[in-house]
């Protein structure tokens, strides 16, 4: 009860005037949250390195053979995958550009 009557003998005042409230600092970045911002920033802007098949979603190792969209994504592709990919479409599966030749791969 004692808590109660505290509470209501707290008198709350309103105001509009900005110039009444209380200035608070800005909150400041450390050096490392900035060189970490900055790292990130020059990541999204140069593109991050796509370490996965957007196929079967699987990490591609470097020994594996792999197939790049040469259009306009520049996707890279495990081969195994591309090659079951391609039965089926002739397009990017990441940007939908015709990869393969008509002529040349025929729809099955």
């Amino acid at each position: 009860m004692k808590i109660s009557s505290n509470i209501d003998s707290i008198q709350f005042q309103k105001t509009n005037d900005i110039s009444q409230l209380i200035p608070m600092e800005y909150p400041s970045m450390s050096p490392e949250f900035k060189r970490k911002y900055s790292e990130l920033m020059i990541s999204l802007t140069t593109g991050i390195p796509d370490t996965d098949c957007l196929i079967c979603h699987d990490f591609r190792k470097e020994q594996e053979k792999t197939i790049e969209c040469e259009s306009t994504c520049h996707k890279v592709y495990h081969w195994k995958c591309a090659t079951k990919w391609f039965k089926h479409q002739q397009t990017c599966p990441h940007c939908r550009s015709r990869i393969l030749d008509d002529e040349e791969y025929p729809a099955l």
